[in-house]
């Protein structure tokens, strides 16, 4: 029983790493499959003035308005249209809910653009 306690004991020692990976920007993902959106006139209407604002050296959009109107695949569908004409190199999107917290909604951003921020208390 000995024996085996000291070996367990090595392989613990023996088997302390630093690092054990990397980060790795993920690849483009896509928010939702188109299969799964429903698309209406008003929809691609507000999508389309959503990419047109944006070509003209507009930088950041805010969509808002009541709950459950589909504000957020709206968003989503805009980020992955903008992805694929390659309008901007990066797309960040933050929802931000009714009690927004600043640092919360900061970091989605940040991750979004690989971008870490040291922690000020």
């Amino acid at each position: 029983m000995y024996e085996k306690t000291l070996v367990i004991t090595q392989l613990i020692e023996t088997s302390k790493f630093d690092q054990v990976g990397h980060h790795v920007a993920l690849p483009c993902l896509e928010f939702f499959p188109p299969m799964y959106v429903t698309v209406s006139k008003s929809s691609t209407f507000a999508l389309n003035e959503i990419i047109e604002a944006l070509k003209d050296f507009i930088n950041m959009i805010w969509v808002w308005g009541i709950k459950r109107v589909g504000k957020t695949t709206l968003g989503h569908a805009a980020g992955n249209k903008i992805k694929e004409s390659q309008l901007f190199n990066d797309v960040a999107m933050a929802i931000v809910s009714e009690t927004p917290d600043v640092g919360e909604i900061q970091d989605t951003i940040a991750d979004s653009l690989d971008i870490k921020f040291e922690r000020r208390n």
